[in-house]
């Protein structure tokens, strides 16, 4: 259940910056997919999934990433959602359209 969550979650996050999934699992490290990469960390950690649960799923993937790089991707984002309303506002809306997806 956890999977199909993250699933639904990358899904979305490459919808909003307009990129591929697959170019979220990818070694591509353009700030957009970057960004987009981090989001999904944030998303997955609200989504009350531990880090090493999303770690297992980015390999699952083809993505390697370590612990670490998914802190530092968390605060990443909690800086821009203190610098960017409009970011906090695309956060709520994806994260409403999971809940209307799980319930």
């Amino acid at each position: 259940m956890k999977y199909q969550t993250f699933k639904n979650i990358a899904k979305a996050v490459s919808y909003i910056f307009q990129i591929s999934e697959a170019q979220i699992y990818s070694k591509n490290s353009t700030s957009s997919v970057a960004d987009a990469r981090f989001l999904l960390y944030y998303l997955c950690v609200q989504q009350k999934m531990k880090k090493v649960t999303i770690k297992e799923y980015m390999e699952r993937n083809g993505y390697i990433t370590g612990h670490s790089n998914i802190i530092y991707g968390l605060g990443v984002v909690e800086e821009k959602i203190k610098e960017d309303k409009d970011y906090s506002v695309v956060i709520n809306k994806i994260q409403s359209n999971l809940a209307d997806c799980i319930h």
